[in-house]
């Protein structure tokens, strides 16, 4: 099985995917709030079934560096119903 983001990996040499387990339906909020903080690129990737240009974001550097991407791991991560 291969991911989205694996066919990036012949493109860039840097390329990080951050885990969130939910059984939550969460991935449109996820880019919108990913949106925000991060650079949209790559129009419709990961999106085919969305409404979002794009599931795709860019840093120019190390995002988990960062207060606001931390916080938004934490909130995507703990989600309670």
């Amino acid at each position: 099985m291969h991911w989205h983001v694996d066919f990036l990996r012949q493109f860039a040499d840097k390329v990080t995917a951050y885990a969130i387990r939910t059984p939550h339906h969460i991935e449109t909020d996820l880019a919108i709030a990913a949106g925000r903080i991060l650079e949209p690129v790559i129009p419709g990737f990961g999106a085919s079934d969305s409404a979002l240009g794009t599931h795709l974001f860019y840093s120019r550097t190390d995002p988990y560096k960062s207060k606001q991407f931390q916080l938004l791991l934490e909130k995507f991560r703990f989600i309670r119903p």
